[in-house]
């Protein structure tokens, strides 16, 4: 293993500065340089699903990844295996644009909470509804921005139960 790394190094010193540059995890190059068997090339460190740059981290991304020649990715591919091959890096517009949309959706959530509060409290006569408290407080999270995935539909099913045939509290 030693010897492949030296050979790796050399490849990279050896190259003049080549068209095509490749982006590598730091995260893997570590293994590389410190571990006995590194494993698979694995560049999802700094991948979102769609294979682009994550936009959570991009401001980050020059302590997320390490420029090899093209040389040095093929040395390395052969050898490892993995990846994806990484040869631009830019920010994936259908996260941010899916962020966008998770946002604003919070945003009216948040606000739709906020007038209902209010309404309900103008009205003490106003019908009583009951919803499941674990629910509610993992809806409570996504809209507070500590939870980034929404919950499901609500599932009342732990607050209630079928008695001769009907749905009734618990």
């Amino acid at each position: 293993m030693e010897i492949a790394r030296e050979e790796v190094l050399l490849l990279d010193k050896d190259t003049e500065p080549a068209l095509m540059k490749f982006y590598v995890s730091v995260e893997w190059l570590i293994k590389f340089l410190t571990f006995a068997e590194p494993g698979p090339i694995n560049n999802r460190h700094f991948l979102c699903p769609h294979e682009n740059a994550d936009p959570g981290m991009f401001e980050q991304i020059g302590s997320r990844v390490c420029v090899v020649s093209e040389q040095t990715w093929h040395a390395l591919h052969r050898r490892f295996g993995g990846g994806p091959a990484v040869t631009r890096i830019h920010p994936c517009t259908t996260c941010i644009r899916e962020a966008k949309m998770l946002e604003e959706r919070r945003s009216r959530e948040r606000h739709m909470y906020r007038k209902l509060s209010e309404l309900a409290n103008e009205h003490e006569l106003a019908p009583t509804f009951y919803i499941s408290m674990s629910w509610f407080r993992k809806w409570q999270a996504f809209i507070d921005g500590t939870e980034s995935v929404p919950p499901c539909q609500i599932d009342n099913r732990e607050i209630t139960k079928v008695k001769d045939g009907r749905v009734v509290l618990d």
